[in-house]
Formats: C-alpha cells, sequence, structure tokens
C-alpha cells in the first residue's frame, strides 16, 4: 500500500499470538514458529493475560528438567510488561527500551488482551499531519432520555465514550490531530477529552454558537493545509482511514465519501400485474442500494465551499462541489459499521466492539 511516496506493510495479524492455557509448550512452540511476533500469549477463558512464552523460556524450562509435553503454564512469564490502550505511542517505546523488549501487549482494564505493540512496526508507523475533524454538535434527540444530561458522543459503549473509539481507532492508524465540533453540552465533552494529552493526541475544538449542521463548523477551520477526515461522532467502524485518504488522493477529487452496500428484504411475495392480470411473483426480493456511512475526506479546496458560519449537511456541502463540477468519489466500505442512532443501537455497539 502506498502512502505519499512510502510503503507501508500490512500490520501483522496479533491474534495469532494468542494460545489457551490449557495449551502445551509443544503446542506453544509451533506458535512461536508461525508467528513473525516471536512471542505467544497464554490467556484464560475470559481472555485475560495469564503470561507470555518466548524461545528464551522454553529453553529454560527445558533446561530445568521440563518436558515438551507439560502444560505451557509452566513455562511462561508470569511478569509480563504490559500497557493501556490509552498510552502514547512515545510512551510504548520507551517502555520496550527500558526493558529491553521488542514487543508489549495492550490489555484493558481487567488485564484482557486487545492489541500488541511491536517495536519495528511502533517505529516505522506512519504520522499524518491531516487533522481528523469529529462532528459532535448535535443533540441526539433520537437517543433520549439517553442524551438529556448526557451528549451524544459521551454516551458509554464498551466501557468507554462513543467518541473516544473513533480517536483511539483513528489514532491507532496514524492520526494525531484532532478537531471536534461541539455545540449541545459542549462543555462536557472538553470537560473529558480536554487538549487529548491523556489519550496521546492533540485536540481542538470548534464551538457552535448555533447548530451548523454536519458541514457548516468546517467554515471555522483556519489555515487548512492538507485534505481532512471527517466523521460523524455516531459512527463506530473498523475503516482503515489511511486507505481511505490514499484513495482521496488517487482519485484527484475535491471529496470522498465512504459508502456501505445496504440491503433491504421485503418481508412478503411480490405479485406483478399487467394491468388487471396476474403476470408473475418475486418470492421476498432484496433491494440493494449505497447509504453514506458518515466518513469522508475533504480537501482545503473543498472546504471554502462552506460560507463562514453556514448551517450546512455534509450532503447537501457535497452536492454544491458537483453543481460547481467539481468531482465527489465514493469509497465503498467493506469492513463492520454501524451509526449509532438509536436505542438498539446502543446494544449492537456493545456487540459489535
Amino acid at each position: 500500500m502506498k502512502i505519499f511516496g512510502t510503503i507501508l506493510d500490512e500490520p501483522m495479524d496479533w491474534t495469532k499470538t494468542i494460545i489457551s492455557s490449557s495449551t502445551s509448550i509443544k503446542k506453544a512452540l509451533k506458535n512461536l514458529d508461525e508467528s513473525s511476533a516471536q512471542i505467544t500469549f497464554a490467556v484464560d477463558k475470559k481472555r485475560k493475560l495469564l503470561g507470555s512464552l518466548t524461545d528464551g523460556d522454553v529453553r529454560r524450562h527445558l533446561l530445568s528438567g521440563g518436558a515438551l509435553e507439560d502444560n505451557v503454564s509452566l513455562a511462561l512469564n508470569k511478569n509480563t510488561v504490559t500497557v493501556n490502550q490509552n498510552m502514547s505511542t512515545k510512551s510504548a517505546l520507551r517502555l520496550m527500551e527500558k526493558h529491553k523488549i521488542k514487543q508489549i501487549p495492550i490489555v484493558d482494564t481487567k488485564n484482557q488482551i486487545i492489541g500488541l505493540h511491536l517495536r519495528e512496526e511502533l517505529l516505522s508507523k506512519p504520522r499524518f499531519k491531516n487533522n481528523f475533524v469529529i462532528m459532535a454538535g448535535g443533540r441526539g434527540t433520537r437517543l433520549l432520555p439517553h442524551t438529556a444530561t448526557t451528549p451524544k458522543p459521551l454516551l458509554p459503549i464498551a466501557g468507554k465514550p462513543l467518541i473516544q473509539h473513533i480517536i483511539e481507532r483513528a489514532h491507532h492508524l496514524g492520526f494525531e490531530n484532532f478537531v471536534i465540533s461541539t455545540g449541545y453540552l459542549r462543555q462536557k465533552i472538553t470537560d473529558y477529552l480536554g487538549d487529548g494529552s491523556e489519550l496521546g493526541v492533540n485536540i481542538s475544538y470548534l464551538n457552535e454558537k448555533e447548530p451548523l449542521g454536519t458541514a457548516g463548523s468546517l467554515s471555522l477551520i483556519e489555515n487548512l493545509k492538507h485534505p481532512i477526515i471527517c466523521s460523524n461522532c455516531d459512527v463506530l467502524t473498523e475503516l482503515d482511514y489511511v486507505k481511505l485518504l490514499n484513495y482521496h488522493h488517487q482519485n484527484f477529487g475535491l471529496a470522498t465519501m465512504a459508502i456501505r452496500k445496504h440491503e433491504l428484504q421485503n418481508p412478503f411475495g411480490v405479485v406483478e400485474i399487467e394491468g388487471n392480470c396476474l403476470s408473475g411473483f418475486e418470492e421476498k426480493p432484496v433491494y440493494k442500494s449505497y447509504v453514506n456511512t458518515g466518513v469522508y475526506v475533504l480537501s482545503a479546496e473543498a472546504v471554502k465551499y462552506v460560507k463562514k458560519n453556514e448551517k450546512l449537511d455534509m450532503p447537501d456541502l457535497l452536492m454544491r462541489i458537483i453543481d460547481a463540477s467539481g468531482t465527489v468519489a465514493v469509497y465503498p466500505l467493506h469492513e463492520p459499521w454501524l451509526d449509532v442512532g438509536s436505542h438498539d443501537d446502543i446494544e449492537k455497539a456493545e456487540n459489535l466492539l
């Protein structure tokens, strides 16, 4: 995958380093041999980290009289160094250097492993100057009474606010500069996120004095030089924002919208008629269409189509660009995606994460 003239290798699938606590040392060695991480992690049934295993740990176990058929728990390093998901890349690298290790697992508050830092990947990980803009100014009326005193971006999903999931996902992919457009209950959002330092990112704010829609606040961004990623605050997705940004550059458009195929099945058999006569049947047909996912890339030139303090929604901005003979590309999204807009969606979001 090409990124601004440099080559980025696809990240390793860290889940392949996970083994069950009931695994034998012999099978764990096979996992070590097949994984490029040079380490494997034993977990219990709840995915709680029990310890790590390297070739050195196996050798020490065998030299002390152990056997390959022994349970892996007998050879584990149970003092595995870990980090939480909020630790910055710089801090993780410092910790690796201190302990002279090349891998460090990421765990949550329950000590369940949720990711893996590799020193090589962290050192080569790209950093983007592009602003990542999150539209968080709406009232979230469809989610009342939850949003009566809590702004939608701060609604807890799987143990953390909705907006934090978006920020952490983008940060993991190399985005460090975030701009949050706020309106309704803005103080609660700024109090929680602050300047972003606790999440290892930089956060600034666009404060809407009056509701400006999903695009209007973009006029408040000053000295914009690079394309921006723009996301609604209620979108949870595993979309690769880097690939989306590359796609935008490759298509030379003023804007790019991520879209997703949506299928809707008619629960009934459809009757086809000609005049007043039956001509056929179609049993429970499926209607396919593409929907807007609420994630975009906008060039600096595209943002100029938004007038100062103008109330404007993103679809209207995109049509304004098209009417002016500008190009708006579409990027098909195949990854998991959910618009958290209703009470039922909160439960779906919990399951998705």
